[in-house]
């Protein structure tokens, strides 16, 4: 099943897998858990930084 959403929380609670797109493209495909705690791509790391009320490290 595909559930596409801009929502990253939404999205965690409908699927345990995320893939995160960029210009069309999968940049990264994770485990819920796995993204929100180690993000790899430069994009993925923007996007989490810029979610509000997430803790910055």
């Amino acid at each position: 099943m595909r559930f596409i959403t801009h929502d990253l929380h939404v999205a965690a609670k409908i699927r345990n897998r995320i893939a995160l797109m960029s210009r069309g493209e999968i940049v990264e495909m994770k485990s819920d858990a796995d993204l929100f705690t180690q993000p790899e791509h430069p994009y993925t790391k923007a996007l989490l930084a810029a979610v509000p009320g997430r803790a910055r490290s």
